[in-house]
């Protein structure tokens, strides 16, 4: 993968749940080996959100209401997000 990515992790304060999903969202972009442009939103989301290049890495459409999220994406799911669209 050679195109920068932009990607969006969004959540509440004091999230409990931003640490990991940060960990694994580091974790992914160096086995992907891919530039990516990631930005922190602090912010009314479902937290924590990955929105890569404007889509849920989940497949969820993104939302901008306060909610806690339980549905962390794994590292497979973030690679997979990571990829263009067929």
């Amino acid at each position: 993968m050679n195109d920068t990515v932009t990607i969006e992790l969004r959540y509440v304060p004091d999230c409990p749940l931003v640490g990991q999903a940060r960990a694994t969202l580091r974790s992914a972009l160096a086995r992907a080996e891919t530039t990516a442009h990631v930005e922190e939103r602090v912010g009314d989301y479902p937290s924590p959100t990955l929105a890569i290049n404007g889509r849920d890495a989940l497949g969820h459409p993104l939302e901008t209401h306060e909610c806690c999220r339980l549905d962390l994406p794994t590292e497979p799911q973030i690679l997979d997000a990571l990829q263009p669209p067929q």
